[in-house]
C-alpha cells in the first residue's frame, strides 16, 4: 500500500512538472520557432504629430519643465501587429534627449520614458523605467539602465544625469538639433537591430523578406521568459537597479517610486528620552 501511494505521488509530481514547467516552455518554443519573425530592418520612420497630440499632457509638461522641447515622432509596425510610437525631445541647454514611447500589442499597451545621451565615441547611454530584464545580450555601444521602480520622471532624469557624469569622465557628450536627433535615433535603431540579428537567435527566411528564429534562439527566448526563470530574472534586475542607484548616491523608495539621496532617511527615529532619577 505504501509503495502504491508513493507511486501516485511520483506520478502526480510528474504531471505537475509537465503542465506547469515543461508544457509552457515546449509550447512557447514551438510557437516562436514556427511563427516568430522580425523584419530585415528596424524600420522606424518619421510620422506625423498625432501620437504627440494624444499623449497625456501632464507627461509632456514634466519634460518641458525639465528643459526639453518636442523634436518629432517616429513609429514602426511589425508583421505581428506590434506597433511602436515614439515622441522625441531634446534638451534646450544640455546634451540629453528624452523619449516617450508607446508599445501596443494585441494583449496590452505599455508606456515608457527614456532619457538618452550619445557620446562622440559612439556610446549611447539610456535610462528608462522599462519593466523586465533585456532578452538580448548586452552591447558595448548601447548601455541601457532600467529602473522600473522609479515612477517619478524628474527622479529618473536625475539618475540619468548622474550616469551621464559617470561616463563623461573620459568622453564628450553630443548635442543635437531636433532634426538631427530624429535622424540619429533612426540610425541607432538600425544598428541595434543589426546587432540583435547577429547574436545567433535569428536566421534569414528563404523568401528574404524577414528573419525567423533559429531553434537555439527560440529555446533561449522562451527559457528566459517562462516562469520561474522570467520571474527570477525580474527580481534580479530590480536588485541590480537598486544597487546601481545606491552607487550613484540614491535609494529608491519602494512605495513612492522616487529616488531619495542616501543621506536623507525616509523615516527618522525619535530622539531618545532621558529618564531622570530622583
Amino acid at each position: 500500500m505504501e509503495s502504491k501511494a508513493l507511486l501516485r505521488v511520483w506520478e502526480a509530481s510528474l504531471v505537475f512538472t509537465f503542465f506547469f514547467f515543461l508544457w509552457p516552455f515546449l509550447q512557447g518554443t514551438f510557437l516562436l520557432y514556427t511563427r516568430g519573425s522580425t523584419g530585415n530592418n528596424a524600420n522606424f520612420e518619421m510620422s506625423d504629430s498625432s501620437f504627440f497630440a494624444g499623449l497625456d499632457q501632464s507627461d509632456v509638461l514634466v519634460l518641458k519643465q525639465l528643459g526639453f522641447g518636442f523634436a518629432g515622432c517616429v513609429s514602426k509596425e511589425r508583421q505581428s501587429g506590434t506597433k511602436t510610437d515614439v515622441a522625441l525631445f531634446v534638451h534646450e541647454n544640455c546634451e540629453e534627449s528624452a523619449q516617450i514611447a508607446q508599445i501596443r500589442t494585441s494583449l496590452r499597451t505599455r508606456h515608457l520614458v527614456i532619457f538618452a545621451t550619445k557620446f562622440a565615441d559612439g556610446l549611447v547611454v539610456e535610462t528608462t523605467n522599462a519593466w523586465g530584464p533585456q532578452l538580448f545580450k548586452a552591447k558595448l555601444k548601447f548601455r541601457t539602465f532600467r529602473f522600473r521602480q522609479i515612477r517619478h520622471t524628474p527622479d529618473l532624469y536625475l539618475i540619468h544625469q548622474k550616469l551621464k557624469e559617470e561616463f563623461s569622465a573620459t568622453r564628450t557628450a553630443l548635442k543635437f538639433t531636433p532634426t538631427e536627433r530624429i535622424a540619429v535615433f533612426i540610425q541607432d535603431a538600425e544598428e541595434v537591430h543589426r546587432l540583435n540579428l547577429a547574436q545567433g537567435d535569428y536566421k534569414p527566411h528563404p523568401a528574404g523578406d524577414r528573419y525567423v528564429y533559429t531553434l537555439r534562439g527560440a529555446l533561449r527566448h522562451t527559457f528566459l521568459r517562462t516562469w520561474p526563470v522570467g520571474a527570477v530574472r525580474e527580481m534580479l534586475a530590480e536588485s541590480d537597479s537598486s544597487r546601481k542607484a545606491r552607487q550613484l548616491g540614491f535609494q529608491i523608495h519602494p512605495k513612492l517610486g522616487v529616488a531619495l539621496p542616501l543621506e536623507i532617511h525616509v523615516r527618522s527615529s525619535p530622539p531618545p528620552i532621558n529618564s531622570k532619577s530622583d
